[in-house]
């Protein structure tokens, strides 16, 4: 199996990690406008072009660690792109809110604090968040070229 890159995930698909000077070439004319979503939403999207589409993680808290919501907001939106393969970019950023990290990964504590039973916290957490992230990394590959 040949292992997951920028270089070889197909339609140009680039894992931007905070890059500032690219995300000011890219708004430096207009404010970051969110689209699809709330300003509070864990995950916000902007369409900066027809060819270009931002996912920003948007929990800085935990440092944009990817929970199982997260996972689904970005896999459904991949799903519709590879459903309909012109309506998808060529180009999609994901960036991170907040100072300190682009993400941290995934959110192992709340696997951790459903694992243990703890209130609030529900145990199919555990495998729906393995299951649901390599369905979005299968999205993400199986992205149709244009």
């Amino acid at each position: 199996m040949q292992k997951l890159s920028p270089r070889n995930i197909k339609n140009s698909v680039i894992l931007h990690r905070g890059i500032v000077g690219l995300r000011s070439a890219l708004t430096s004319s207009a404010k970051f406008s969110t689209i699809l979503n709330s300003p509070d939403a864990k995950v916000l999207y902007e369409q900066h072009s027809a060819d270009t589409f931002e996912f920003k993680l948007n929990n800085p808290k935990v440092l944009n660690s990817i929970d199982v919501e997260m996972v689904d907001i970005v896999c459904q939106k991949l799903k519709q792109w590879n459903a309909n393969a012109s309506a998808a970019p060529r180009v999609a950023l994901i960036s991170g809110t907040g100072e300190k990290a682009f993400c941290a990964g995934g959110d192992i504590v709340s696997i951790y604090n459903a694992h243990i039973g703890k209130p609030g916290f529900d145990k199919s957490i555990k495998a729906d968040f393995f299951a649901d992230e390599y369905l979005q990394d299968y999205e993400l590959v199986n992205m149709k070229p244009m």
